[in-house]
């Protein structure tokens, strides 16, 4: 992967809940870092899950592996793309040893 790759801004959103005293939670969203990466889209299935259906559009998402580490980027972070529309929740980080790159696949939210 060339560095010069990493042409999109992709903001990194961390979520805290909260009690809200009656027994719930509330969850509130804050972006913790805008970093670059690169995006590229997999595919855009349309599924059914019991009596719904809807479009899931997966991306990959490459980023550098220090920039993961410092922004601690998980399965619980959410992610939003510069130029697309949503936010992404990631399903899975795949690290690589031999480059210095992580790949992140991540599923649009509806």
């Amino acid at each position: 992967m060339d560095a010069g790759k990493l042409d999109t801004r992709v903001e990194v959103i961390t979520q805290t809940k909260t009690a809200d005293g009656f027994g719930g939670f509330t969850a509130s969203e804050t972006v913790s870092a805008t970093v670059w990466a690169y995006v590229k889209e997999i595919n855009g299935d349309v599924e059914g899950d019991g009596f719904r259906r809807g479009r899931y559009l997966n991306v990959e998402i490459i980023m550098r592996d220090k920039t993961v580490e410092e922004n601690s980027i998980d399965e619980d972070t959410i992610l939003k793309i510069q130029s697309k529309s949503g936010k992404y929740r990631i399903k899975g980080i795949f690290e690589s040893l031999k480059s210095k790159f992580v790949k992140i696949s991540a599923t649009k939210l509806d």
